[in-house]
This record gives structure tokens, sequence and C-alpha cells, in this order.
């Protein structure tokens, strides 16, 4: 995430139900042949566990099901009131009814002024990230009544307060409500509340935003020449390589996600940084604490950096934008250096979590993915085994050039191209193999550990894969490795750990 695949999955929501259904008419709006004819639904309840003896058992899925399924009940009768009470502490001191009802109550207005009854919604619960009595993270999969579509709604994370599970996200809720509220515009100059800021109107360098899981600021514009690297292209007449730096800050519960924000700039004309042949040096910006590419743990403070081309003349004028690339209903982030200041954002109630909870043994062979299944073998000190290649620069004092072997089989039917899987390393930080500077000598890699370069895999075959990361030497023996099926949008990562 540092790989990762834009998925529904990964996509953590806003409870903007306002976005949600209005996109669901738009994508569904006509008669109901069309869309398969009228769909018999149920609104999904969920039994709550029995009751158990003292001490009593944490509160786990069962229970947040239920949760969930009650809270989706108030919004589709717009009782606001008890729709607030799923929230903890610190949501419910800024959270209102005029809140839910000016985002929230505009989603039912648009489902009922397109002749669907919301209470006949079927809801199904999706748990994931759990720790029982504890925290977790939920996906809503709705089905609106007459549709055969099932739209995904990433219901937020929870916590477990006062014996109860407890929504704890809201700060877009109150964004969307202030977007909606202020003046009857629409929000997209709206400042004083995540920083979004728009192309007329942007945020100065510094203002903070906050969605999807993030928050997090443009810091600074520096000249990229001295850190692009060899095969980097030059810019074209006229016009400047330029480094966009942004802090920013993962907020959520589970590990390795991928810094998910692209970046391009506005002036002239919109100068993307896909096609600019502007290419970075990770060691270089590594050195620095700069992530081209980055994953994060929980709380993670990370400082990435983007390449764009940007006419000379317009260096002080442009503005730039920051977009979700796994969420596209979330808002782009305008900034530019001259832009209006935004108030900053409380400090973030991080979620306290192990990348090791839930992690499988070594050696523990699982599905990841429909047609894979995989595990680790190994984590090794690829200096001392000499698995890396000798034009590696030497690794840091105290640290080395961790190897991590896994092993996986193909289950399908039919040939497929080879090994889909890549590994992030999880410790007192995230050891992301493209920004390491570690570069596997493949004929030792081949030799030592069986390590196969097949380009095309048969049903049933097994094969083996490695993956090479700049890591603390101490924490060779405690490192989470988490392994990623990237052909599959819809595999969730497993995370693996030595005994």
């Amino acid at each position: 995430m540092g790989q990762g695949r834009p998925s529904g999955k990964w996509s953590r929501g806003t409870w903007c139900v306002a976005g949600l259904l209005w996109a669901t008419l738009a994508a569904c709006s006509g008669d109901e042949d069309a869309a398969g004819g009228p769909a018999t639904t149920t609104t999904t309840t969920t039994t709550q566990a029995p009751a158990t003896t003292q001490p009593p058992e944490p509160l786990g899925e069962a229970e947040l099901q239920s949760t969930v399924a009650d809270s989706w009940d108030a919004i589709w009768i717009r009782d606001w009131d008890a729709l607030l009470g799923v929230y903890d502490t610190t949501c419910r001191t800024a959270l209102t009814p005029d809140v839910f009802a000016a985002t929230l109550g505009q989603g039912i207005d648009a489902l009922e002024g397109g002749g669907i009854d919301p209470t006949e919604t079927d809801v199904k619960v999706r748990v994931e990230d759990l720790v029982e009595g504890e925290f977790a993270s939920v996906v809503s999969l709705l089905t609106f009544p007459g549709f055969a579509e099932v739209e995904e709604d990433d219901t937020g994370t929870w916590v477990v307060q006062d014996g109860s599970w407890r929504r704890n996200d809201c700060d877009d809720l109150l964004a969307a409500a202030g977007a909606t509220t202020t003046d009857g515009a629409s929000g997209d100059s709206d400042t004083s509340r995540g920083g979004v800021g728009s192309v007329d109107v942007p945020a100065a360098f510094g203002s903070v935003f906050e969605f999807e899981g993030w928050r997090g600021s443009v810091v600074d514009l520096v000249e990229a020449a001295p850190l692009l690297a060899s095969f980097s292209g030059q810019p074209p007449e006229g016009q400047t390589f330029v480094m966009v730096v942004a802090e920013l800050q993962y907020l959520g519960a589970t590990f390795a996600e991928p810094n998910p924000f692209l970046v391009r700039a506005i002036g002239s004309g919109e100068y993307e940084s896909f096609d600019n042949e502007c290419a970075l040096d990770g060691p270089t910006l590594a050195a620095q604490g700069i992530s081209v590419l980055a994953s994060a743990v929980p709380g993670e403070l990370l400082t990435t950096g983007t390449c764009l081309s940007v006419p000379t003349d317009e260096l002080s004028s442009v503005v730039f934008v920051l977009e979700n690339a796994f969420a596209i209903a979330d808002p782009e982030v305008y900034f530019s250096e001259t832009g209006t200041a935004a108030d900053r954002l409380p400090e973030a109630v991080l979620p306290s979590a192990d990348p090791a909870n839930g992690a499988l043994a070594f050696g523990t062979s699982v599905p990841v993915g429909e047609e894979f299944t995989a595990t680790v073998v190994s984590v090794l000190d690829g200096v001392a085994e000499g698995l890396v290649s000798e034009f590696v620069d030497p690794a840091p004092a105290g640290s080395t050039y961790g190897v991590v072997i896994w092993e996986g089989t193909y289950t399908g039917s039919d040939d497929v191209a080879s090994d889909p899987f890549v590994a992030d390393g999880i410790g007192s930080a995230v050891f992301d193999s493209l920004t390491s500077g570690c570069v596997l000598d493949q004929q030792a890699v081949a030799s030592a550990h069986g390590v196969s370069q097949a380009l095309e895999l048969a049903p049933g075959e097994t094969f083996r894969g490695a993956t090479c990361w700049l890591i603390p030497t101490a924490e060779l023996g405690s490192v989470v490795v988490q392994l990623d099926n990237v052909f599959d949008f819809d595999a969730a990562p497993v995370r693996f750990v030595q005994e």
C-alpha cells in the first residue's frame, strides 16, 4: 500500500448518506425493469449475543452488527435523537439533530422523492478489523427496494465506550453539514473545517483537511531538480519540475494502508503527475524523511512528495489539488502558497492498535483472494545471508536489509500471470520496499530459498517470492509481515508474525 490497490474495501466512507443516496438515484433512476425488477427486501437485524455471567465477555461482532443495523433504522425514519446515541462522547458534543437533517435527511428526501420507501431497504453489516471489546471498522451493504444493485457504505470506525459500541468518526459529517448550511452555498469555499478550499479560494499551505480516515496538509513547494532520479525526463521548455510536499496522518485502525492521495496542479492548464516524466529518487527522498509512495500504521505521520511540471511563470499562483484516488465521492482539497488560512482541526483521537493482533504464525497457509493460498516462510538478514545485490549501498548503522520469503499456491483452473503478492513490513515503522534502496540478488534468493521467476502459473502450482526492506536489525525477529494479493481487489491482506 507500501503497495495497495483501489477497491471498495479500502474506501473509508464518511457516512454522508446524502451523497450515497443521490448517487444511487442518479445511477439507478428509471423503471424497475431496468434494474432487474423489484427486489424482495427486508431490513436485516442481528440477534444480540446472549448475556454472560460476570465478568462479561468483550463486545464482539454480533453486538456491533446489531447496533449498526439499529442506526440505519433510525436514519430511515429520521430519529436523529436515537442516532446521536450511537456516537461516542466526543462526537455527541459536536453533533446535533440539525447536522443529521442537513446531510442524511437530504438523502432520505431524495429516496422518497424517487418513490422509494427507505424503511424497506435491505441492510447487511460487514465487520472488519475487529478487536473484540475495543474497536472495529464497518461496511454496510444496502439494497434499495426496487433495485438489484448493492451499494456499499463504509460506515466508519467504532469503539467500545460505556459498555456499548459507539461510532467515533464524525468530522466528515460535520464538514458536510457546514458545507450545506453556510450561506446556502455548495461548500467548496468553506475552509472553517477541513481546509478543503476551492480553485477560486484555495486554502493556504499548512491548512489541515480531514476525510476518509486521513488528515493532512500541503506544507511546502520545492524545486525538484536536486531530487530527480537518473532516469527522469526533463521539463518542457518554460516549465519547472517542482515537488509538492504534504504531511499526512493516517487515522484508521487497519495496518499498511496506502497514502491514497493524488496531486495535480491548476494554472493556465492542469499538470498531472502521471504524464510529465518527472521521476523522484526514492533513496534521496528517504534520507530526508520523504516517501514517494508510503504505507502507514494507525496514527503514523507521513511526509510525502509528488513531482509535477509547472510553467515557471506560474509558480507563485498555481493551485495544487489533492484527491483521494480510492474514494471518488470525497471532496478535492485545494491549496496555494497565497491561499486563505483555515482553522486547524482538533487533535485526532487515534485507536490503540497492535499490528501483531490477529496476525497468523509464519507457515500458516490461508486463502489470500479467491484463487490463491499463501503464507510467510521467514524474514532474514539479507546482508548476513548474502541475498542483496552487490550494487546496494551499505545499510545505515543499526539497520540491515530484511528479506521476507513467502510461498503461495495457485488454486484456479486456468493458467494465469505469475505471483500476485506484495509484502509490507510493520514494526516501529512501515518498511516499504519501494523506498528502502534494497535490491535483491535474484540468483542468490533463487538458489538459497527457491524463489521462482515463473511468468505463468499452472493450476495447483506452488511458487515462492521475496521482498526486501531496510529494517532495524533488532526488529528482524518481531516484524509483522502483511501479504497482499494485488490481482484481487476484494481480497483482504493477511498479516503474519513469527512465534
